[in-house]
C-alpha cells in the first residue's frame, strides 16, 4: 500500500494529511509500503507514486462529510464522486485517475473531519488526536501487509 498525505499547513486542520505522511516518515515507513508528504499538490507526486507500483493508494487528508470534528472515514471516492469529499478534490480526482490508468492503483480516502481551516490558524486538539489514531492504524496495517 502506498499512502499519500495531502494538505496545507497554513489552515490549521486541513493539514491533516500531511501531518499523518510525516509521522509516518518520521518513525520509519513499513517495509514494503510507501509514503509521501504532497502538501497542496499532489499531482505533481503522480509518477513517483506510480513507480512504487501500488496496488491501493490511501490518500489521507481534511474532508467535510458531516462528522464531528476530528471523525475518521475511510471512503471510496469512486462511489461518492471525489467534489464532495474535500477542497483537493480536483487534484485528487487528476492524481486517481492517473494512477488507475497508468498502474491499475485503486485509490481511497482516509478522511478527517476538519473544525478549524481558516488561513494562519492552528491545527486543533481534536485532529491532532485523530492524526495520532490514524498513524497508529496505518501502522498497523502496513505492518500487517
Amino acid at each position: 500500500m502506498t499512502v499519500v498525505g495531502v494538505g496545507s499547513d497554513l489552515r490549521g486542520d486541513d493539514a491533516f494529511g500531511v501531518e499523518v505522511a510525516r509521522a509516518l516518515l518520521a518513525e520509519g515507513a513499513p517495509a514494503g509500503a510507501a509514503v509521501f508528504d504532497a502538501g497542496v499538490a499532489p499531482e505533481n507526486y503522480a509518477e513517483r507514486i506510480a513507480l512504487a507500483s501500488p496496488q491501493t493508494v490511501l490518500v489521507a487528508d481534511a474532508a467535510r462529510f458531516d462528522g464531528a470534528a476530528g471523525e475518521l472515514k475511510v471512503l471510496d471516492p469512486e462511489e461518492l464522486g471525489w467534489q464532495t469529499v474535500g477542497t483537493h478534490a480536483p487534484s485528487l480526482e487528476l492524481l486517481a485517475d492517473y494512477l488507475a490508468r497508468r498502474c491499475g492503483a485503486k485509490t481511497v480516502l482516509l478522511a478527517c473531519q476538519p473544525g478549524a481551516n481558516a488561513l494562519g490558524e492552528a491545527m486543533s486538539e481534536v485532529v491532532r488526536g485523530a492524526v495520532a489514531r490514524a498513524v497508529a492504524a496505518l501502522r498497523r496495517a502496513l505492518t500487517a501487509g
